[in-house]
């Protein structure tokens, strides 16, 4: 019956929350994995949400389980699937997994695709005016720095914390103001590094 699948998708996805929250990780992931299985083709636009809910809670359980390959798969499963999307809520859950799949890669040590994963947020959703989603592109442009940082680019890295300053340092969001911090500290620390460099190099010429 069509008019039950929503609640059934429902059910599984609130099933599978409970499960990793009792730490039966591989449990909670079978039942998002019914969901994406049943309804990943549907045409019916309520079962998108959930799909893209199921992938997105998929991969955050993959995280917690260190299995940051079944991470990516989980979201680049969700890009593909609704990548295209112009529904504001859809495209959240894209943004999300984006992120996640950032996470992962940071974890695999596969720092320049990392950043060009961050990149990808930020090119998609910088001009886009939804909150939620101004709020993960100022956390992509932090991450993006830290990122840079490891690679040894202090420049970009620094260039990519202005930006936040610049950006969102009037945002009267909590979650916007907490990466805007994060990049006034991480600033702070990178111009101390360089700074010690320099007087390291003024002194030994």
């Amino acid at each position: 019956h069509p008019e039950l699948q929503e609640p059934v998708a429902i059910a599984l996805i609130n099933n599978g929350n409970a499960l990793v929250k009792l730490g039966r990780s591989e449990e909670g992931v079978a039942a998002y994995d019914e969901v994406i299985n049943r309804f990943g083709n549907s045409a019916r636009p309520e079962l998108h949400q959930r799909v893209a809910i199921a992938l997105v809670n998929k991969g955050a359980a993959m995280g917690k389980l260190g299995r940051s390959g079944e991470v990516i798969d989980s979201s680049d499963k969700l890009i593909q699937l609704f990548g295209d999307s112009a529904r504001l809520d859809l495209q959240e859950r894209v943004a999300i997994a984006l992120i996640n799949k950032g996470v992962a890669l940071q974890d695999l040590g596969r720092r320049e695709e990392e950043v060009a994963v961050y990149d990808e947020v930020i090119n998609r959703y910088a001009n886009n005016g939804g909150a939620v989603l101004q709020e993960i592109v100022a956390r992509a442009l932090v991450d993006k720095g830290y990122a840079l940082g490891m690679l040894k680019r202090p420049e970009e890295e620094i260039a990519a914390y202005e930006k936040v300053i610049h950006h969102f340092g009037g945002s009267a969001r909590p979650e916007v103001q907490r990466q805007v911090i994060r990049a006034l500290v991480y600033k702070g620390i990178t111009h101390g590094d360089l700074k010690q460099l320099e007087e390291v190099i003024a002194t030994s010429d």
